[in-house]
């Protein structure tokens, strides 16, 4: 029995985590560059650039494999691009105008409230730094919470529901196994 020792397995969760603080950097970067502010956006761009490319180093090293390096990568991009698309859509849910950039600068937040562990799922963190975030890029502070809280609210509206029917599943198995 065989696996990965606490240290390797705690190197790898890092890096990956890395990886996706990298990818949000650049991308909230790129965004708030576009959206309004060149000065922040530029910062949070050669930030995330240095993230990225140090965790990218680091988790070819740690898994041995730039296979699988790049197929993280793409996995948390795809992440970033989603939650700013769920971002855009809860901005118009709630009547503001925000350009798609405006929404992709705000998906910073997801990655900052999931490095916060001392509340869980960075509960109240991800919509606090989305209202921060807001003016920078042209938004009311009140847009930037209410679009975070609302994509959190529809979020676990979606997965409290699977996941009890995949608890039912589960449980049906168990009796029938």
């Amino acid at each position: 029995a065989g696996g990965a020792s606490y240290r390797n397995a705690t190197a790898a969760v890092l890096v990956v985590a890395m990886l996706w603080l990298g990818i949000a950097l650049v991308y909230a970067g790129s965004s708030i560059w576009l959206a309004t502010s060149h000065g922040v956006g530029a910062i949070f761009f050669v930030a995330g650039a240095a993230v990225l490319l140090g965790s990218a180093l680091a988790t070819v090293r740690v898994t041995g494999g730039l296979g699988f390096t790049c197929s993280m990568m793409a996995v948390k991009l795809l992440m970033v691009m989603t939650d700013a698309a769920r971002l855009f859509l809860c901005l118009a849910a709630i009547g503001a105008t925000a350009s798609f950039a405006q929404a992709s600068a705000l998906s910073i937040s997801a990655v900052v409230g999931s490095a916060v562990s001392i509340v869980p799922a960075g509960l109240g963190v991800r919509e606090a730094t989305a209202a921060a975030l807001g003016p920078i890029v042209g938004l009311s502070v009140a847009s930037g919470f209410l679009a975070a809280t609302v994509n959190r609210l529809l979020a676990l509206a979606t997965l409290v529901p699977l996941a009890a029917l995949l608890a039912l599943r589960a449980r049906a198995q168990d009796a029938g196994g």
